[in-house]
């Protein structure tokens, strides 16, 4: 019974002494004045910050391995000579892209570019892919993109500079929204869009672009535009992909930038 109480009275004590240290203000190691105190400066110190997981992403941990051969080399080729590789930590895509994220993909190049049919005929899949000579996939030629029972597969027909423009599309869509819920840009007028003939024009004024939001901080997507933040986190997208069975197989990965 004492040995309990004992324990009790220690755990309260410890509780006690680490909340009183956690009260106490960060001082500069330079300066001795307290960190987001505005008597002394006002100094402004984040230190609990953490990484947002991208929606629809999980965290691979970066490392270094051997590339190469790690074996003997009876034949003494020395066509593969191991190297120790060095690979940052990125996010990537959980699963492969599917139909469905695909026809969202589709969906807005319609939207947007409503006058040029050309510019959304080319970012369509190409479901001939599935014809074979000795096999009957017609039904698979038909449906396989548009059909709902088929919304969460991989989609398949599409090229590398297809891929390589969806993941583009993907990340300024994705820092459009934010900076949008963030208060620092509004997003364009849709039905406005619909009625532009000129597609340079809604390339390069009306739709959010990542590229040049970064390289210019007065850049102006749409009007009303509200101030820009002092700081604020945006993705690039890098396109990752592998190949299966003659099919590409999409997934995107994302780096943080900070501007």
């Amino acid at each position: 019974m004492n040995k309990s109480v004992f324990k009790i009275l220690f755990i309260l004590i410890s509780v006690i002494l680490l909340s009183s240290c956690g009260g106490s203000k960060q001082k500069s190691n330079t300066t001795g004045w307290n960190y987001n105190d505005e008597k002394q400066g006002g100094f402004q110190v984040v230190d609990n910050y953490q990484q947002e997981t991208p929606i629809g992403m999980v965290f691979v941990e970066g490392g270094t391995f051997t590339m190469g051969r790690v074996e003997e080399d009876i034949l003494y080729d020395w066509n593969n000579v191991p190297r120790r590789v060095t690979v940052s930590s990125f996010y990537m895509d959980q699963y492969e892209v599917s139909n469905l994220d695909w026809q969202e993909y589709i969906h807005w190049m319609k939207l947007v570019f409503a006058s040029a049919p050309e510019l959304v005929a080319k970012a369509l899949p190409d479901t001939t892919v599935w014809r074979e000579g000795l096999a009957y996939n017609e039904p698979y030629v038909q449906y396989y993109f548009s059909h709902v029972a088929y919304h969460k597969y991989p989609v398949v027909g599409v090229s590398w500079e297809q891929a390589m423009d969806y993941c583009i599309w993907r990340g300024d869509r994705v820092n459009e929204i934010r900076l949008n819920e963030a208060g620092i840009i509004n997003l364009p007028d849709y039905q406005s869009l619909k009625s532009n003939p000129d597609i340079t024009d809604i390339a390069e004024n009306q739709v959010f672009n990542t590229d040049k939001y970064q390289q210019s901080p007065a850049y102006e997507p749409a009007q009303g535009k509200k101030p820009m933040k002092t700081m604020s986190a945006v993705h690039r997208t890098i396109i990752c992909s592998t190949c299966k069975r003659n099919f590409l197989v999409i997934r995107c990965r994302y780096e943080t930038t900070v501007l």
